[in-house]
């Protein structure tokens, strides 16, 4: 038996991270998986990204740090 969950994703950066991030959140949804509209609701919270700017990766660390921590 297969388990299917939710999941939450923010995707930030390139065209190329956002296209590579599209291909994992259609493999997730093929397999069966529901993306939801909110960290709180999923069960798996994804954040894609690219850091090659320092702003950037502080701006991401701190949106890392705000998604709900597992229990």
């Amino acid at each position: 038996m297969t388990r299917t969950g939710r999941f939450y994703a923010e995707i930030y950066g390139c065209s190329l991270n956002r296209g590579e991030a599209e291909l994992v959140l259609r493999a997730l949804e093929a397999a069966g998986h529901s993306p939801v509209g909110s960290p709180d609701d999923g069960d798996l919270a994804l954040l894609f990204t690219c850091t090659v700017v320092g702003t950037t990766e502080r701006r991401m660390v701190a949106a890392a740090r705000a998604l709900p921590t597992p229990l």
